[in-house]
């Protein structure tokens, strides 16, 4: 528990720094953030840094000083916290937790509506990952999603008075080392699933011919 939870924490503070710099969420987490910088007009990169410097910098030692206050809490409150939640029955901490939520939902608003689109999404959220469907690359698709269809378009129109616009989006470099990275992230895993099949089946010959 405490090394996932370790580096559960120790993700966050790291996915930020392509969040604030390139734009490029790296957690579910990180998308919501980038979202909530867009509907203020913050859009990340060096011009988040220059303008808004106080309010990034300020958001950056606070990250930084959050981490440190999190370190008394871990080892003094870490273990009481953790017996208490195992001693406590199911049938009080899941209720508690409901209504916890359900209340933090309402409150943001005071509207029905948002509990019921909390509780109808928490419920697909639960069925697909029933049935094998993570809920990260959802929320990146959902929060992602419009902003790359507005640069899509952006490219193509700047792009439409050469022979082939779609070449437009292969221009910048950086386009370039996204484009590779993508595409090597996908294919990632075949490669360890055939490599792993491949070091299995060489196994099994030499066993064989041993």
């Amino acid at each position: 528990m405490v090394a996932s939870e370790s580096s559960n924490n120790v993700t966050v503070a790291g996915s930020m720094v392509p969040l604030l710099t390139l734009g490029i969420p790296g957690a579910p987490p990180d998308a919501v953030i980038l979202g909530v910088l867009l509907l203020h007009g913050l859009r990340p990169g060096l011009e988040l840094f220059t303008t808004s410097g106080v309010l990034t910098y300020g958001f950056i030692i606070s990250m930084g000083l959050s981490a440190v206050a999190m370190l008394p809490v871990g080892f003094l409150g870490g273990r009481l916290i953790y017996r208490a939640i195992l001693k406590t029955p199911y049938y009080f901490l899941i209720p508690a937790i409901s209504l916890i939520t359900i209340l933090g939902t309402f409150s943001l608003k005071n509207s029905v509506a948002d509990v019921v689109i909390m509780l109808i999404l928490g419920t697909t959220g639960y069925i697909l990952k029933e049935v094998g469907i993570e809920s990260p690359p959802i929320v990146l698709g959902l929060i992602l999603g419009e902003i790359a269809e507005v640069g899509f378009v952006q490219s193509l129109l700047r792009g439409t008075a050469d022979p082939c616009p779609i070449m437009k989006l292969f221009e910048n470099t950086l386009s370039k080392i996204i484009i590779v990275l993508t595409v090597l992230s996908f294919i990632s895993p075949y490669i360890s699933i055939w490599w792993k099949r491949f070091k299995d089946n060489r196994a099994t010959q030499g066993e064989s011919h041993g």
